[in-house]
């Protein structure tokens, strides 16, 4: 009667032990956040896209200001590679559909903080003549080696 009783009290600690690394092994390997077993994947739609852009019609000559923004809404901070300057922007004239945009190609490494923005400030004279051009505001980046994840926007403005 001893011996069963120390069996079981021995199968009842090893039990114990699996199941505690087993627990262990499962909070650190899968089973946080959505409980299936996946991490929540990181898209476009947690770095969007905004431009600030108040007036879609200038005069020739006139300055033109605007802010884009891209804002991290994935909920962490994420290591963020790009060529340091994003976003960026390529302005064209509306029937152009053979322009080529060149970006450098040198990679610039940063941690975005989770709600943290990355803006830039784009200035300039309308110097063009009469006509419809876009605006093409856009990023492209790689976020947490995951793959890249880019978006744009395309502006429509008239000079007059």
């Amino acid at each position: 009667m001893m011996r069963l009783s120390k069996r079981v009290f021995l199968v009842f600690i090893v039990m114990g032990v699996c199941f505690v690394l087993f627990v262990g092994v499962a909070l650190n390997f899968g089973l946080r956040g959505d409980f299936n077993g996946k991490e929540k994947s990181i898209s476009v739609k947690d770095f969007p896209l905004e431009v600030d852009l108040c007036n879609t019609v200038f005069n020739a000559g006139e300055k033109i200001s605007f802010t884009a923004t891209i804002t991290n809404k994935c909920g962490k901070d994420v290591n963020v590679s790009s060529n340091g300057f994003m976003p960026c922007m390529y302005f064209h004239e509306i029937n152009d559909t053979d322009y080529i945009h060149v970006e450098t190609t040198e990679l610039h490494e940063e941690v975005l903080r989770a709600n943290d923005k990355m803006s830039r400030a784009f200035n300039f004279t309308m110097t063009k003549p009469p006509g419809t051009y876009v605006f093409y505001v856009h990023y492209r980046m790689d976020v947490e080696g995951v793959g890249t994840i880019r978006d744009g926007v395309e502006l429509i403005v008239e000079v007059k």
